[in-house]
């Protein structure tokens, strides 16, 4: 009975001790939280060892080939129970089949022990939305047909219907032509509507397509790609949607320039020319001759709209003025406007230095109508100007300088004592009165002149040259400012110093360097020649002044 007892012991231990053994040589293990899914659902696979190991450990590159992958998460942890130390290492990671049918997870291996590989079973979901339901992408070409240099305006737009947020990997690719150039117009545009009743978001893109040279020409769209994440994750039953959108393509030909062209070659379907002159008060000149004075300034508006051709392409407006008016031209500006064309506008300051009949020049520019196929001239008229001289006005003269009547000091020898000593006391006394009673009329006079001169109110040619200096206003400051030189009695060096400050001015404010205006230096200037202006007008009105 002893013995029989000493064996069944004997045999239980190799059995615990072989069950130890099969379980440590299972210590490396793969799971799947469900075998059975439909495409693009998303499940869970869990790789479970009792093994120290890193994230790095594991190879999950196999299943890209079957399977949409996120990225793995690594678990590392160390038990201590009754003193029994365990080690584990988890991976985590969810996937979601890309195709239909038997398709099998693969073994994976870490130190020496594998798991055993894992079949899943891969059926139709009849209820996915299909990829039109959730995006859209669609283009338009302006024109596809060309000359060299010119251009044709690629719109794009991508029709977004179901929620961005749930949007994965997302990736545009631009369009693509072999033998054009390619260039972004502006930056992409996005907004939200309303289609058929479902909220969508819109973003729109323009893109410049610039022919070379003669030929024919296949442009690609762009195209999109990424992914969807369909359902709830958190209770399972989620989908990753694959989107990849089918680009079209589009036929281009660019047809030769004509031989028969002559002048600097403009291609473009559409060349709009137009100019606006303006007084120096803003009121449009609709005359064909135009009077005025040496200087007072007008100014003339250009404004080019061409179509298929980027602001590099656009011609530069040289024109050609008589060297009796002087002309501050501004920097152009250029604006792409929403249907691809390329606007251009142009600000002169022209102000005569001279009198006498003066012809500002017409614009001109030759261009080449691709539509019609003809060559075209697109004509801005110029202008007569009809300068008369400035109106002098006399300078007032300063008031003759008062003048000191010299006393001459006599020496008289008295050699006889008399009436002589008493006689000299009252003429000093006499003297010394006559003198008190000149300095006192000279103060009264000095006071009276500093009075009338704050007393005489600024005229309402001063008041809005003021007005024009505190807006910076160059076209109201110039004519301001011509309006109180006709007023003001300043004398030839005092308007020479104000007319060179003020072309200064213009230097600065037209030329196409970027530079500071100093407004305040004219203000500076006028104050002082106006002061002195007053105070000379003061002093030939008042009586007193002969004195």
């Amino acid at each position: 009975m002893k013995l029989l007892r000493l064996n069944f012991s004997f045999w239980l231990m190799i059995l615990l001790t072989s069950i130890s053994l099969s379980a440590y040589s299972a210590s490396f293990y793969a799971t799947v939280s469900k075998n059975k899914v439909v495409q693009n659902e998303v499940f869970q696979l869990r790789l479970v060892s009792d093994q120290p190991a890193n994230a790095e450990a594991i190879d999950f590159s196999h299943l890209e080939e079957n399977f949409f992958t996120s990225r793995p998460s690594f678990v590392s942890s160390v038990n201590i129970i009754n003193n029994q130390r365990s080690q584990r290492s988890e991976w985590t990671l969810s996937l979601a089949a890309n195709r239909l049918g038997i398709l099998t997870i693969p073994s994976f291996e870490l130190n020496g022990q594998r798991t055993d590989p894992i079949s899943i079973q891969v059926s139709v979901d009849e209820q996915t939305p299909q990829m039109d339901e959730l995006i859209q992408l669609q283009s338009t070409l302006s024109r596809d047909t060309l000359y060299p240099a010119e251009s044709t305006v690629l719109t794009t737009r991508l029709t977004i219907k179901a929620d961005r947020r749930r949007l994965q990997n997302t990736h545009i690719t631009p369009p693509s032509v072999d033998g054009m150039t390619i260039g972004q117009i502006g930056e992409t545009q996005q907004y939200q509507t309303v289609i058929a009743g479902i909220e969508a978001t819109i973003i729109e893109q323009q893109y410049r397509l610039t022919a070379t040279q003669a030929g024919e020409y296949r442009l690609v769209e762009p195209r999109f790609q990424g992914s969807y994440l369909l359902g709830n994750t958190l209770h399972g039953g989620a989908r990753i949607i694959p989107l990849k959108t089918e680009p079209n393509t589009y036929s281009l030909v660019v047809e030769p320039q004509p031989s028969d062209y002559q002048g600097a070659w403009l291609p473009t379907s559409q060349l709009t020319l137009t100019d606006h002159w303006t007084n120096s008060q803003g009121t449009p000149i609709t005359d064909s001759v135009y009077p005025l004075e040496v200087g007072d300034a007008l100014t003339r508006d250009i404004t080019l709209q061409v179509a298929g051709l980027s602001a590099e392409q656009l011609p530069s407006l040289a024109l050609s003025y008589p060297d009796s008016i002087n002309v501050y031209e501004q920097k152009p500006q250029f604006t792409t406007l929403d249907n691809g064309d390329t606007l251009m506008q142009l600000k002169q300051v022209l102000i005569p230095r001279r009198s006498g009949e003066i012809l500002l020049p017409d614009i001109n520019i030759h261009w080449w109508n691709s539509r019609t196929k003809q060559a075209q001239l697109s004509q801005a008229k110029g202008l007569s100007l009809d300068v008369s001289a400035t109106q002098p006005i006399n300078a007032i003269s300063p008031s003759d300088q008062n003048h000191t009547t010299a006393v001459s000091a006599q020496t008289i020898v008295v050699k006889e004592a008399g009436l002589w000593p008493y006689l000299a006391a009252l003429l000093a006394t006499f003297w010394l009165v006559t003198l008190g009673l000149y300095w006192r009329l000279y103060r009264k006079h000095t006071r009276l002149n500093e009075q009338e001169t704050t007393n005489i109110q600024p005229s309402s040619a001063w008041q809005q040259l003021q007005n024009a200096l505190t807006t910076q206003d160059a076209m109201m400051i110039n004519h301001a400012l011509s309006r109180w030189l006709n007023e003001s009695p300043l004398t030839h060096v005092e308007r020479e110093q104000v007319r060179q400050t003020l072309n200064t001015l213009h230097e600065n404010k037209f030329s196409l360097k970027s530079q500071t205006c100093d407004y305040q230096a004219l203000n500076t200037l006028i104050k002082r020649l106006q002061q002195e202006a007053l105070k000379r007008s003061a002093k030939t009105q008042h009586p007193l002044a002969k004195l």
